[in-house]
Order: C-alpha cells, then structure tokens, then sequence
C-alpha cells in the first residue's frame, strides 16, 4: 500500500510526524522482514548454477544490495565465493532478478560472474 508524504502531516498544525510502525511504505525501498527472505530464494538460485555450490561461501544478507523494481519484482546484488580446479579462490559477484507471487519467490534472471541465466 502507498502512502503518500503529505499524508503523514498533522491537519491542524501542519507539523509533520513519524508513520505508526504498522504503516509499510513503498517507494521502492526494500524492507528488513523482506531482505531475508528475498536473500535466501537468490542463493538457493546461484546454488543451482554452481559447479561446487557445497563449497560456496556467499556475502551475508545485510551486505547485500535490495532494489524493487515496478510491481513484485525485486533485484539482490551480493557476491560468492568458489574455489576453483586449483584450488585458488573465486569471488563473483551476482545480482538475482526475483518476482514475488504470493508465498513464492520466482527466478527472473540470474547474472552469476557475467554469465546470465533465465527462468
């Protein structure tokens, strides 16, 4: 639900207040009970593009990037690291296209080191 700026203004003194905390904004912001959530659906998804996702160390969900695109869609920018055959490690970053229907958590697109994968 969208809720305007001037609505959070007092009629009467015209002194603007904080919202009540039952109030969710959207203005393409992503909220802390949704990071989560959106996190764990996108490294599941870079799993499944992994050659050893057993090994892979990811970014933790608080340094990842949150963006909400028009909609239900929302993009997670984070990074993973690999070994490789030699043993040397690999960092990558990854950036997870995600569109929310319902419960579900739906693969738009998935850039994992420049190599693009589509659902």
């Amino acid at each position: 639900e969208r809720t305007d700026v001037t609505s959070n203004t007092d009629a009467e003194s015209g002194e603007a207040y904080a919202p009540k905390p039952t109030e969710k904004k959207s203005y393409g912001f992503v909220y802390d009970d949704e990071k989560e959530e959106l996190y764990f659906a996108a490294r599941s998804y870079v799993k499944e593009h992994l050659l050893s996702p057993s090994d892979a160390k990811f970014s933790y969900y608080f340094d990842c990037d949150y963006s909400k695109g028009e909609g239900d869609v929302y993009n997670v920018v984070g990074w993973v690291e690999t070994e490789n055959a030699d043993g040397e490690t690999n960092r990558e970053t990854w950036s997870c296209m995600l569109k929310r229907s319902g419960d579900r958590v739906n693969l738009v697109m998935l850039d994992v080191g420049g190599k693009l994968y589509f659902e």
